[in-house]
């Protein structure tokens, strides 16, 4: 990619790729007054001070944002790992089209190339031919910003214009660049608090669940209570627990999002589907500890009720009793090696009150 297409925000003047003539870099007026420009910092500030969730905040930015630039469209990349970003909000043109786009580092656009060098960059008179991205979206000019927080790049920003080719300027650049940079330091506060809180709900559901099955009456009990705060702990769509004593394993407690998924399970609890959580459960009995499998709509007759994803079987077993806890994908995302662990906690809880209830 050729790099001089893609000045800085010190930049000087852009190259006209097109008929050979420079433009200096800041022709064009800022559109937005430098009031209003701090109107949208303190607006920005205020809406994350109201706690929304990152998806909500990240929205408001780039409606806020677009207004203020009077841009086509504005939008945000989230990274997905070290070599990969994915379009997660937009507004403006063709922002439906822009969720789930994928962008990698070897990409000829503008956004990838901010990205790189860790700098506000834009582009005016841009050339369809070498930017398929920007073509695909009608830009005549594009602007990207990445945020940066603690020395990671956790997303960027992209702005562009449809009509007019020489929009972008070194006082857009600079304003993109504070915004850019509100917005990571806001969505790192937020996840920050989010993850508070969400120690805090899981260690109220683990003493939940250790005076929930102190004492239960008999194993059925104990089993019920343990799917139950299990799924709710993982926020997951559905759990089982199967159980074998002298025999092949059985299924004992169905704990689902809703009654009608927890109904649909147990009847779809075929041989097939009975077979392949059994060999799931033996896994974890034989490992000792949980396992994780990435499972398909045809591994189980299920396929039409749960989505693809990481699976995981913990083992629960006491002198009489050998069996395992599933815990199937959820949509919200993968489960995380410090929620494995949960699940383990759990299942030892779990396998001191069935030994309790077995005596």
């Amino acid at each position: 990619m050729n790099r001089d297409h893609f000045p800085s925000i010190s930049g000087g003047l852009l190259p006209d790729s097109g008929g050979g003539r420079d433009f200096p870099a800041t022709v064009r007026p800022n559109p937005g007054s430098d009031e209003a420009f701090q109107t949208l910092l303190l607006s920005l500030a205020a809406k994350a001070s109201a706690q929304p969730d990152a998806a909500s905040l990240i929205q408001f930015f780039c409606r806020a944002a677009r207004e203020f630039f009077q841009v086509s469209g504005a939008y945000f990349w989230k990274c997905q790992g070290p070599e990969e970003m994915v379009g997660e909000q937009a507004e403006g043109k063709l922002a439906e089209r822009f969720i789930g786009m994928r962008l990698r580092p070897g990409q000829s656009t503008v956004t990838a190339e901010a990205v790189e060098q860790r700098r506000t960059l834009f582009a005016n008179q841009i050339e369809s031919a070498k930017f398929p991205v920007a073509h695909e979206f009608g830009a005549r000019a594009m602007l990207a910003a990445p945020l940066v927080v603690f020395n990671e790049v956790i997303g960027a920003t992209t702005f562009l214009h449809d009509s007019d080719e020489n929009f972008f300027n070194d006082d857009l650049a600079a304003k993109a660049t504070i915004l850019a940079g509100q917005l990571g330091s806001l969505l790192e506060a937020t996840r920050l608090n989010e993850a508070s809180q969400e120690e805090h709900r899981r260690a109220q559901i683990l003493a939940d669940v250790a005076h929930a099955l102190h004492g239960r009456p008999d194993v059925s009990a104990v089993i019920e209570a343990v799917a139950d705060r299990v799924r709710l702990l993982l926020r997951a769509r559905l759990v089982c627990v199967l159980l074998k004593h002298d025999g092949p394993f059985e299924l004992r407690a169905v704990a689902a999002e809703t009654p009608q998924l927890a109904t649909a399970a147990r009847s779809r609890y075929d041989r097939r589907t009975l077979r392949f959580a059994a060999d799931l459960a033996q896994r974890a009995v034989s490992a000792g500890e949980p396992v994780t499998v990435s499972i398909t709509a045809d591994a189980h007759s299920m396929g039409d009720l749960i989505s693809p994803g990481t699976l995981i079987a913990a083992p629960l077993r006491t002198s009489r009793t050998q069996g395992a806890i599933l815990v199937f994908p959820r949509q919200s995302g993968i489960y995380t090696s410090d929620e494995k662990v949960l699940v383990s906690a759990i299942a030892g809880f779990a396998a001191v009150a069935l030994a309790n209830a077995e005596l």
